[in-house]
């Protein structure tokens, strides 16, 4: 079975409810689980959904997310805001393909890596969930740009280097 798989705090602002009309819009046409990683003030509404293709797990230890991102196919984040959001990240590190509602930090970020959905637009989204469900080899190279994108500037490494550069052109000046 595939999965489809966010990571993000149980909360109004990251919009659940889209997530669970997308799951059911993509469950219509293709047979796939839904995970939400994650805890928030919203948890105890969705325990009760009653849909079992979709399932909040709660928070996890950083092994068993990266175990459930191993074995997902796609990345989808429902939230209206960020700041910087890492999990988009961790899932183009993991080779899953990102869908996220349009948001100028995603752009920034993320550039033309993940697919880009208008904010609340819930058919959109699940549209792009089938396709990249679907035509999973059409998606291979922006994946694999993805992935290579956040190794040249958001691992450690580059982070580290990025201070070192800083903090020399602080002590040249």
């Amino acid at each position: 079975m595939q999965r489809v798989l966010t990571v993000a705090r149980l909360e109004a602002n990251k919009r659940p409810w889209d997530f669970v009309k997308v799951a059911e819009l993509v469950n219509k046409k293709v047979d796939t689980e839904f995970v939400w990683i994650g805890h928030g003030t919203l948890l105890k509404n969705f325990f009760k959904l009653g849909k079992p293709y979709i399932k909040f797990a709660g928070k996890l230890s950083e092994r068993e997310k990266s175990e459930l991102m191993r074995s997902s196919n796609v990345y989808v984040s429902t939230s209206e805001m960020e700041g910087f959001n890492v999990t988009v990240g961790e899932a183009l590190l993991h080779e899953l393909i990102a869908i996220v509602y349009d948001l100028p930090v995603y752009r920034s970020v993320y550039k033309d890596t993940v697919i880009y959905v208008p904010l609340g637009d819930i058919e959109r989204m699940a549209g792009s969930v089938i396709d990249s469900l679907c035509h999973r080899d059409a998606y291979v190279e922006r994946v694999m740009k993805g992935k290579e994108l956040v190794r040249a500037n958001y691992s450690s490494e580059a982070v580290g280097r990025a201070v070192e550069n800083f903090l020399a052109k602080i002590l040249m000046d």
